[in-house]
């Protein structure tokens, strides 16, 4: 059970990291406009909130974030 969460919230954090790099570096190349930057927003966007949501139903995070 405590690996399931562990791998779980290992690849939800890998996705959050990767969508937020992405942003990032678009920042860093002045790409902040347009649907490419719209695209990168959403999914960084829904990365977090997958990861919250996550966090959220545990029982060891759940209480402090509840």
């Amino acid at each position: 059970l405590r690996n399931d969460f562990q791998s779980q919230a290992n690849a939800l954090m890998v996705e959050l990291d990767d969508s937020t790099s992405v942003m990032m570096g678009m920042v860093c190349s002045h790409q902040t406009t347009g649907p490419v930057w719209e695209a990168a927003s959403m999914r960084q966007s829904t990365s977090f909130g997958r990861l919250a949501a996550f966090l959220k139903r545990s029982d060891h995070f759940g209480p402090a974030l509840g």
